[in-house]
């Protein structure tokens, strides 16, 4: 019989410093989260679903297929994270930094990624369908086989996304 994980919904956490710990496997649905601190943590298959994240410091991060789904991550750091497989679809992400994240096979389905930074992340494979990116830095990510069908982007970035070997660009 396996244990049931007791979820910590609507919890508030606000201005601490919880580097390098390990919450992996924890539910934290809906929960309110601000300007804390997870440096070099492990926080593997977390669900944050709906949770407002703004202004989390989550550099060097395992976030190994962990759910942000409708989550509010405006003005976080995922600068260097392992954020393979990772769920974002519907979140808010802006002006979030992704600088260098390992972003493979990440979805961000119909996520508002404004002005969002993913300058040398690997998006390879990550779904992007629908996303609106105006403002979001592409430069030097990894975008080959990414899916963009109907992203909101620029001119200028659709040109960096398709030299890059992004998919379905219209």
């Amino acid at each position: 019989m396996s244990k049931k994980r007791t979820p910590l919904r609507k919890m508030r956490i606000r201005n601490m410093e919880l580097r390098d710990s390990n919450i992996d496997g924890i539910c934290m649905v809906w929960c309110f989260v601000d300007n804390v601190d997870l440096t070099g943590s492990s926080i593997r298959k977390v669900d944050f679903d709906g949770g407002h994240l703004k202004r989390l410091n989550m550099t060097g991060c395992d976030l190994y297929h962990s759910n942000f789904h409708k989550a509010d991550l405006a003005h976080s750091i995922l600068d260097g994270a392992n954020a393979v497989q990772c769920h974002f679809a519907h979140s808010f992400c802006q002006e979030v930094s992704f600088k260098g994240a390992n972003l493979q096979g990440a979805s961000f389905h119909k996520a508002n990624l404004e002005n969002a930074d993913f300058e040398g992340a690997d998006l390879t494979g990550a779904k992007l369908t629908d996303a609106w990116l105006h403002g979001a830095n592409f430069k030097g990510a990894i975008v080959t086989g990414a899916i963009f069908a109907d992203a909101h982007i620029t001119k200028d970035q659709r040109e960096i996304l398709i030299a890059g070997g992004a998919k379905d660009l219209a």
